[in-house]
């Protein structure tokens, strides 16, 4: 018999799929449209890529108070909050953007768990965080 943790943290998993293969279908029609080069497509889809994000968020490192940051160093694209709740976290590069990206999964009163995924999960993670901004 599964604990409370466990069905909470199954919920969670069970959510993050969800999300993420609409991630993956989201980036499929984006593909299509770029490579057909057909422009209003193309918005279109990153319309939809980008109205799945309740919020963006971005965070610079560790530094001493008064010591001016040097930008910001990683980034969050919350999916959905709660229980369950999902996000997409990584690190930013000198140029302000997105380097990796992992999903990850949590209930009201568990840890984030970073999901595992295909290769092609995780390429289209990189294209679906590409549609956002990170830079001041």
């Amino acid at each position: 018999m599964q604990t409370q943790t466990e069905i909470k943290q199954d919920n969670a998993e069970r959510n993050g799929r969800l999300l993420l293969s609409e991630i993956v279908e989201h980036v499929k029609t984006l593909k299509i449209a770029q490579e057909s080069g057909d422009d209003e497509a193309e918005e279109s889809a990153l319309e939809a890529m980008r109205e799945m994000a309740l919020s963006v968020s971005v965070r610079d490192g560790w530094r001493s108070p008064g010591n001016e940051g040097s930008g910001a160093e990683e980034y969050r694209v919350l999916l959905s909050t709660g229980g369950p709740a999902c996000q997409i976290a990584g690190d930013i590069s000198g140029h302000g953007e997105p380097d990796g990206a992992e999903l990850q999964v949590q209930d009201w009163f568990t840890p984030w768990k970073t999901l595992e995924v295909t290769d092609e999960e995780g390429e289209a993670l990189g294209y679906f965080v590409n549609a956002f901004c990170f830079e001041g």
